[in-house]
């Protein structure tokens, strides 16, 4: 009898690990504590939680190829300066950093991950210049473009997991 109960649970947990139910629950319960996170940057719902910029730390050097590439088309991220002062209240520069041998600032991180950003920039800066909008590279609509692009890969690590 106790083999019987024990097979018959193994069965149910079974079922429910691989239920279609589960995994809706999980990426419903993920895209939640998402936008709750994006929320506390934008400050849509709760206005008083607002945070900073999305484009933090790591981010930071890895985003900073894009405008490098696309809007300043400079070799040493001497845009970033600039950058810094018009929102004093950003890490914009977190990933760029000096080198006083050289005088020339440099980013440590790799270009993959700009990479796959790249066409969802084009579009974003396409989009922030036809609507005349600052298209500097780390106005809001930029800013907006990072959280979007982050969940549209978020998305697309799951349904893979899926398939």
């Amino acid at each position: 009898m106790g083999v019987n109960n024990q097979s018959q649970e193994t069965l149910m947990l079974n079922r429910i690990l691989n239920s279609k139910l589960l995994f809706i629950f999980i990426v419903c319960f993920l895209t939640f504590g998402y936008f709750k996170k994006a929320d506390r940057y934008f400050g849509l719902v709760q206005y008083h939680n607002h945070e900073a910029y999305p484009i933090v730390s790591d981010g930071s050097g890895y985003y900073a190829f894009l405008p490098q590439w696309f809007i300043y088309k400079t070799d040493n991220f001497e845009f970033i300066d600039s950058i810094q002062k018009k929102y004093p209240d950003a890490r914009f520069n977190d990933g760029i950093s000096y080198n006083f041998e050289t005088n020339e600032n440099f980013n440590k991180y790799f270009i993959g991950t700009p990479i796959l950003q790249a066409p969802g920039f084009l579009i974003t800066h396409y989009l922030a210049t036809i609507f005349h909008l600052d298209n500097d590279g780390y106005s809001t609509i930029y800013q907006i473009y990072t959280v979007l692009i982050a969940f549209i890969f978020v998305f697309l690590g799951f349904w893979c997991i899926a398939k």
